[in-house]
């Protein structure tokens, strides 16, 4: 009878554990199923059918979003809209970039382009307000800026013009330089924040220039297929691409030198960004996930896996503790430390475009090809 007691016991007990075992959240590469989800503060709408780019301004007061032909800013307190400058063009192509002190913001576009040419004009705007303080580009441009980048101290701009960079003094509205070396399209600048070199990227090269000097440092060669990114470093001693060839190579600026070579994504890489204390990578593709990377090793850390769909942009919260990516229309945040998926943001109707941290870490916005920006409350974790 004891023995039929203990053995009864000893079934029950297996039997709770399995139970509960059945009952736990399933772990898969470290990531926890049952995630909270974040916190929707407010979503700015313009009837847009698309939205390209979102960014806040220095002190986070400010958000300025792009659609298909206009720009929108909006107050990040309220969600109130300030100003929508609307491009007359229907195929506009619109691309805006903050002053460091974020009071001005440049945007550029063929508002300006008669039927047939692609003649594209910068404008310095007040970013309160959005007058314009000047026009930069006119009878000098021949096509419309697909990326611009301000110098640290705010005393120059740098933009594209198909394959050339022209160098602006965006406080007294002239062109200092411009400086020549590629032979396709331009799509990515970045200004040293510790020099006066920029780096540039086109098709499956990177150049790094003194741009003041007009004179090219260093051509990096080592992709086989297009580069669809790259970011510079917060020190400004390396810079990370990432490329349709699958592969992401870690490059030193002051030698061109190629430090490592990120392989692990099965499709297209789309999106790279380092930790602020630039230790660490993380590269977003079209294989539906993320991997962090140790920047020192080359070393991969963590597979954070979405969906099956697309990762196009990827980011990391100003303290570098948590990482933000999405997955087709929705997005999560994760633990850098563990790989640990902390928090899902789930209500866009369709695929996420960009995803842009606040200043203060306290909030994230999200950009939509559903015409939205959706505000979240990301503290709360």
């Amino acid at each position: 009878m004891f023995c039929d007691m203990k053995s009864l016991f000893v079934y029950g007990m297996l039997l709770l554990i399995a139970m509960g075992a059945s009952c736990d959240p399933v772990l898969g590469d470290g990531v926890n199923s049952v995630v909270k989800k974040a916190t929707l503060q407010y979503t700015l709408d313009r009837d847009e059918d698309d939205i390209k780019e979102v960014s806040w301004n220095a002190d986070g007061s400010l958000i300025a979003t792009t659609g298909t032909n206009s720009f929108s800013m909006w107050n990040s307190a309220t969600g109130k809209l300030l100003y929508t400058i609307r491009k007359h063009s229907p195929r506009a192509e619109v691309h805006v970039s903050w002053s460091p002190d974020g009071m001005r913001i440049a945007t550029s576009s063929d508002e300006y382009a008669p039927a047939g040419f692609d003649i594209g004009l910068i404008s310095i705007r007040n970013a309160i307000d959005g007058e314009v303080i000047w026009t930069l580009g006119k009878n000098i441009t021949l096509s419309t800026p697909h990326c611009m980048s301000w110098s640290a101290d705010g005393k120059y701009l740098s933009t594209s013009e198909g394959g050339l960079i022209n160098i602006w003094n965006p406080d007294k509205g002239y062109l200092h330089n411009t400086v020549r070396g590629h032979t396709d399209y331009v799509r990515h600048i970045y200004w040293s924040t510790k020099s006066n070199s920029t780096l540039s990227a086109s098709q499956n090269e990177i150049i790094i220039w003194n741009s003041i000097a007009d004179e090219k440092l260093f051509t990096l060669n080592g992709h086989t297929s297009r580069i669809n990114d790259i970011d510079l470093s917060s020190d400004g001693t390396r810079v990370v691409s990432g490329s349709m060839d699958k592969n992401a190579i870690i490059w030193e600026v002051a030698t061109g030198k190629k430090l490592f070579t990120l392989v692990g994504h099965t499709y297209d890489i789309n999106d790279v960004s380092w930790s602020p204390d630039c230790s660490k990578i993380i590269t977003g593709a079209t294989d539906g996930g993320s991997i962090i990377w140790d920047a020192s090793t080359g070393i991969k850390l963590f597979r954070l896996e979405g969906s099956d769909q697309v990762t196009l942009t990827v980011a990391w919260s100003p303290d570098g503790k948590s990482v933000a990516m999405n997955s087709s229309k929705n997005a999560s945040i994760w633990d850098a430390s563990t790989g640990k998926k902390t928090l899902s943001l789930v209500g866009h109707s369709s695929g996420i475009q960009q995803i842009r941290w606040s200043p203060d870490g306290k909030r994230i916005a999200t950009g939509s090809s559903d015409g939205t920006v959706k505000i979240w409350l990301v503290d709360e974790q």
